[in-house]
């Protein structure tokens, strides 16, 4: 009989601060650590393909792996042509690795793919939702569906998910999460068949990050784990999710490195869906 799994693990990056480029690990046993990004510019979205953790840097416009170990970083050829790249997505059956530029200067986000061994971009369309034919405007989240095998991006302009048929182009609405504290999904990624994001907010004078489960059908949330303090949520990975009740501990302050050992709920949080817009 297979064991079932207890502990919620997963990473964010980067921290704000003191933690500013820093991946910040989240153990429930364990609690929460942080590891600088060595040579980091501006790290956005982190992926696993295989042994391997690809990231997008922002800043130095280019591809990256990183040892999520030390925190060294080993770019992948030269700087593209791309301001605004933000998210990366795979298809593992094709081995194709996705991102978006959302540079705000230019008509739309741009889908784009990346050469793994040389780091090279090429473009491969401008995202335009059908109907009603607008461009679909700064896409911060991406993520690959192996269940349907279309893309599912998220825009931060109109807080909407959409899905994205890589072979036809076509992009469709989906849902709109719920967006209780005037936040926003600054990732998506799916982890056993499940679509997660780390939905960033303010309160209190900080910036606060919540790891979510997402229900394309209805836009229901649900959270995981705590509202991690001083985090810009640009990229998530989920390492394992327990199988029994949601943990749901107190907030914690992320560069504490201390365990979370108290206050722990056996229920999950599920919020309401906005109207879409």
């Amino acid at each position: 009989m297979a064991r079932a799994i207890t502990v919620l693990d997963f990473w964010v990056a980067d921290g704000n601060g003191t933690t500013e480029n820093h991946l910040i690990k989240y153990n429930s046993d364990r609690g929460i650590t942080s590891v600088q990004l060595i040579g980091s510019g501006w790290p956005s979205d982190l992926i696993r393909i295989g042994t391997d953790i690809y990231g997008i840097d922002t800043a130095f416009k280019q591809l990256y792996t990183l040892n999520p170990d030390t925190g060294q970083t080993t770019y992948l050829g030269s700087p593209t042509v791309y301001g605004g790249l933000g998210a990366l997505a795979y298809d593992a059956a094709n081995d194709i690795l996705y991102s978006v530029d959302w540079d705000p200067g230019s008509v739309g986000s741009d889908l784009i793919t990346f050469d793994r061994t040389t780091g090279a971009a090429t473009f491969e369309q401008t995202l335009i939702i059908s109907p009603p034919f607008n461009h679909l405007r700064h896409v911060r989240g991406l993520a690959y569906n192996t269940a349907d095998n279309l893309l599912y991006a998220s825009s931060v302009t109109v807080g909407n998910i959409y899905s994205v048929d890589p072979v036809t182009g076509d992009v469709n609405y989906v849902t709109t999460p719920t967006n209780d504290l005037a936040g926003i999904y600054d990732e998506l990624t799916f982890f056993n068949g499940d679509l997660y994001a780390p939905y960033s907010y303010f309160q209190s004078g900080s910036q606060w990050v919540q790891i979510r489960l997402i229900d394309l059908a209805t836009g229901l949330t649900t959270d995981y784990g705590p509202p991690i303090q001083d985090v810009s949520a640009h990229s998530l990975i989920v390492n394992s999710v327990p199988s029994g009740p949601i943990l749901i501990p107190v907030p914690a302050t992320a560069w504490l490195g201390v365990a979370l050992l108290g206050g722990l709920s056996a229920a999950g949080v599920v919020r309401k869906r906005r109207q879409a817009v």
